[in-house]
């Protein structure tokens, strides 16, 4: 009696942990979502000036501000007019958007 309960105790957790399961195998929707960076419509809407500007540092500025909005868009531009590949325009990209509890757009940034 008591192995047939500890049996059934144990399928009713294993099926539980299974019915989870998905949300962490390759593929799943979720890690699908966070795979790659959406850019804001402010920064996709923004034409390339003709003279080069300093996201970067403005940046910068508006992260130590603690301007976590004006800051993401500023290295959002960093990357799709200056360099795309700014390895420390993305950790930043990242931080902000970790500061402004955007923990999905965070994890685009950092992978």
């Amino acid at each position: 009696q008591a192995w047939a309960e500890a049996e059934a105790m144990y399928n009713q957790e294993n099926s539980d942990l299974h019915e989870y399961s998905s949300l962490y195998e390759p593929g799943s929707i979720e890690e699908q979502d966070v795979r790659s960076y959406q850019f804001s419509d402010a920064a996709l809407e923004t034409t390339k000036p003709i003279e080069p500007q300093d996201y970067m540092s403005r940046g910068m500025k508006y992260f130590n501000e603690g301007q976590m909005q004006d800051a993401i868009l500023n290295f959002e531009l960093e990357l799709r007019h200056n360099d795309g590949d700014n390895p420390e325009a993305w950790r930043m990209l990242g931080r902000s958007h970790a500061e402004n509890d955007e923990d999905r757009k965070a994890i685009a940034c950092l992978e």
